[in-house]
């Protein structure tokens, strides 16, 4: 692929686009981070999605002329805020921010040559860093998961998602060549989005953290077990886009896709609702997917294995 060196050296507009939802205690770390980016010219596109905290406050106090704020009377959710910002944005390459997160003053800088650099791609992402509720900093927020860029990411992200919201850059035209954010999603709206740029073009993945992910307390689930919503968005998405994808995907690739998505929801929900995770462990397992390494982690996962385990030294 020949590198046309004039349009990796301009420095197209990007438009950044943050959605926040009572995230006034938040919010102005997150547009520091991007007012400090080395790259520029860089736009901010605020939704207000309805907050009854200070933040209507804050954006007033933190106004400047690279800062554009929209406002929504009520909550209306991030796919729909995002997509309002999406819509707004004037650049040619669109960022996206939580209003909980930042990125490192050098993000913009490496990834938008880099994408610059491959005709046929899409988006550009990179890893993320996470820090918990306890303070604990991490540097992988995907540890175990293969990251893939180029052209067959697609088949990567269908496994299992590695791509953070605040990762992202892509070309504007190709979000809204996608139809945008599914509003119909609670939860894998992001992932859902990542699929289809992924099948529309390649993946520039810059494989170092450029982003710092705070983890917050969650309401999202209203009350709602984690697996229910893995059962009533997730999964129906993931199958989706594998009957959409069906030409493309040998019966064995689908088994494998399932098996792995089966067991990373059957982990990530098992300590939370055990019997129903323990179903979707087993289906992994069948299928193929790390069946020791279920069967151990559901021993150890166990209540008994959590009370046995405080007895090891």
């Amino acid at each position: 692929m020949a590198i046309d060196q004039k349009e990796v050296d301009r420095t197209p507009l990007v438009s950044v686009v943050i959605p926040s939802f009572n995230a006034a205690s938040t919010l102005a770390r997150a547009i520091c981070s991007v007012r400090d980016q080395t790259y520029r010219p860089i736009e901010i596109v605020v939704i207000d999605d309805g907050s009854s905290d200070d933040t209507p406050n804050l954006l007033e106090r933190l106004a400047g002329a690279d800062l554009n704020v929209l406002r929504n009377p009520r909550p209306s959710g991030a796919s729909n805020a995002r997509n309002q910002g999406i819509q707004h944005a004037t650049g040619e390459l669109v960022a996206f921010l939580d209003a909980d997160d930042e990125w490192f003053p050098n993000k913009l800088a490496l990834q938008v040559p880099a994408l610059l650099a491959n005709p046929r791609a899409t988006f550009s992402a990179c890893g993320g860093s996470v820090i918990d509720l306890d303070g604990r900093y991490a540097p992988d927020q995907y540890p175990g998961v293969r990251k893939v860029g180029g052209p067959d990411a697609w088949r990567a992200i269908l496994r299992a998602n590695f791509i953070a919201t605040p990762s992202v850059l892509a070309w504007r035209k190709a979000l809204i060549d996608a139809g945008l954010f599914d509003v119909a999603l609670r939860v894998a709206e992001d992932q859902d989005m990542w699929i289809r740029l992924a099948v529309a073009g390649d993946l520039v993945y810059l494989d170092r953290p450029l982003i710092v992910i705070h983890e917050q307390p969650s309401s999202l689930t209203g009350g709602q077990p984690r697996i229910k919503l893995q059962q009533t968005y997730t999964l129906p998405m993931l199958h989706r886009h594998l009957a959409r994808l069906s030409d493309r995907l040998a019966p064995a690739e689908r088994r494998r896709i399932l098996a792995e998505r089966y067991a990373r929801i059957g982990r990530g929900a098992y300590v939370e609702t055990p019997r129903p995770a323990l179903r979707f462990l087993v289906l992994g397992s069948f299928y193929g997917y790390q069946p020791l390494q279920n069967l151990i982690f559901s021993l150890t996962s166990s209540a008994f294995g959590r009370w046995l385990r405080g007895f090891l030294p």
